[in-house]
Order: structure tokens, then C-alpha cells, then sequence
């Protein structure tokens, strides 16, 4: 969030540090602080990491891995700062100083470029609209029509679990954790081209144990046995009529981005942990012509 007009930008181990001490959790400001800052400097794949070349996740990889070597190395330092205090009966450092130390030990570098895609911390607060409500009204709409739907437009051919029947009839309300406008490009005749529109929703769903948990193929299989994939339909669907009413000159395939389902345990793999998909336009004007009442 963006601070008030005028008011101090506080640095993210000082908010960590109190909102833990709130909780209760003091004692694990530091670690906390290092996860946060870690997933906020990790890339996002807008189109889904299988569309990179291997020498882009390669870069990639060992940018996460020199970060990891950091991460590792603030917090071995502060556990054994921790035990030698104990040891010597000295008191412990309030939790706005141990978070301070964490944050000054990971030295982080807030303007290294990403190879993979835009990350969190890159992006202004103008770019950014967390938890963004939406309505669609539904007349009259068959659960299995926009099952088949999503399943012959969204990773077509993988299997994932039958929904249940149900007719759907009012209005279907939501919360979308984030959308956010991604950096402007420059085209190749050196004009620049406005980012597109992405939604994010963020997962603590625990895949298992280790990284190769968290592998694209493995959250992309979590996100469809979860029918995660009904979900991204229905926050591009939600977007896409939200930038029709707002953009004068609005196309879903210049404004339009993906639905990023991002596994937060797996944050540390490189090029893993999100489930990246695009609705395309067929599958929003059947989604359209169906909630209006019609036959898609």
C-alpha cells in the first residue's frame, strides 16, 4: 500500500517488525522479513514460465540462487548472534532492530532488472489494485456449460475434477488479491507500448517438500485439480469488462494479460511457483453471451 500524502515510507523490515510484534511473532520479524523481500524481487512469468528459453531461466535461476546465498548467510548470522546473547545472559535486541539487521545483512538491491518478467517491488503503487471487488450478473447460466467452456480454452486435453451441476442465477461477487498494470515496452520503431492488465491471487496451498514441489508442471497440475482454472476464467472475464468500461480504446489483445496463480511456498524456485494462463477471446464472448442468457 502507498503511504498517506506526506507521510514517512517505511522500509519493509520495520513494518514487518511491527506487525509480527502485534501478532506475536517478534521473534520471527527476521525470517519473515527475508521471505517477503525475496518474493518481492521473484519474477513473474506473465505468459507462463514454458514460454521462456532455457538460457532466460538459466539467468534467472542464478540470479534467485545468489539471492538465496544471502538470504541464508543474514540469517545464520542472526541465529548465531541470538545464541551467543543466551549464551552470555545478554538481552535479546527489541524486534525493530533484529528486523533492521536482517534487512541491512541482505543488502538488497532494489534496481536489479529482471530477465523473466516484472516483480512486485519493481512496480508503482499507480500500477496496483489490491483486493479489487467484482460483480457479474448471471441471468442464466449452467455450471457444465462454463465448465466445458474453461476446459476447451484453459490447458485444453489436462485432466481435472467434473463440477458439480448447479444453475447459476444473480450475481456472482469476488475479490481479486491483485491486479496490476505491468511496465510500459518499447516497440521496435521505438514508440512506447503501455503494459498490459494482470490479476494475481496468491496460494498457500502446500504442494510437498522441496522446490521440485513447486515446478511449473506441479503447480499448473495443483491449480487444475483445484479448479484454479475456473477462477482465472472468471477474473479475466471480471477484468475484461472492467477495462471495456474504463479504456476509451480498449482490445483484449493489446490490454488484456494473464491470471498468475502464484504458490507462495514455492516463492524461492526459479521460474516456478506460478501457474500463469490467458483467457482467450472466444472463451470471453461465450462466457459474455452466456451470463447474458444466451447460448454459448
Amino acid at each position: 500500500h502507498a503511504p498517506p500524502p506526506g507521510g514517512p515510507v517505511r522500509e519493509p523490515g520495520e513494518l514487518v517488525a511491527r506487525r509480527a510484534r502485534v501478532r506475536g511473532w517478534g521473534e520471527h520479524a527476521p525470517a519473515i522479513t527475508a521471505w517477503l523481500l525475496d518474493w518481492l524481487r521473484a519474477p513473474m512469468p506473465l505468459m507462463g514460465s514454458a514460454h521462456l528459453s532455457p538460457a532466460v531461466l538459466a539467468q534467472a535461476a542464478a540470479q534467485q540462487t545468489e539471492l538465496a546465498q544471502q538470504l541464508q548467510a543474514a540469517q545464520l548470522a542472526l541465529q548465531a548472534r541470538q545464541t551467543a546473547q543466551a549464551e552470555s545472559g545478554a538481552s535479546a535486541l527489541p524486534d525493530e532492530k533484529y528486523a533492521d539487521e536482517a534487512q541491512e545483512k541482505l543488502a538488497v538491491k532494489f534496481d536489479t532488472p529482471s530477465p523473466v518478467g516484472p516483480r512486485l517491488i519493481d512496480l508503482q503503487p499507480s500500477q496496483l489494485r489490491a483486493e479489487l471487488e467484482f460483480w457479474l450478473p448471471v441471468h442464466e447460466a449452467a455450471v457444465p456449460r462454463i465448465d466445458a467452456l474453461v476446459r476447451a480454452h484453459i490447458e485444453p486435453g489436462r485432466p481435472r475434477p467434473q463440477l458439480a451441476y448447479m444453475q447459476l442465477r444473480g450475481m456472482l461477487k469476488g475479490f481479486m488479491d491483485l491486479v496490476f498494470q505491468a511496465p510500459s515496452t518499447v516497440s521496435e520503431t521505438g514508440e512506447a507500448v503501455a503494459g498490459r492488465f494482470h490479476v494475481l491471487d496468491y496460494k498457500s496451498n502446500w504442494l510437498g517438500t522441496g522446490d521440485a514441489s513447486y515446478h511449473p508442471e506441479a503447480v499448473r497440475d495443483a491449480a487444475l485439480a483445484s479448479r484454479y482454472d475456473l477462477q482465472a476464467a472468471l477474473y479475466l472475464l471480471a477484468l475484461h469488462r472492467l477495462l471495456r468500461s474504463r479504456l476509451a480504446d480498449y482490445q483484449p489483445e493489446r490490454h488484456l494479460g494473464s491470471s498468475l496463480t502464484w504458490f507462495l511456498r514455492g516463492t524461492a524456485r526459479p521460474g516456478g511457483s506460478v501457474w500463469a494462463c490467458t483467457a482467450p477471446l472466444p472463451l470471453l464472448n461465450a462466457l459474455d453471451a452466456l451470463f447474458d442468457g444466451g447460448h454459448a
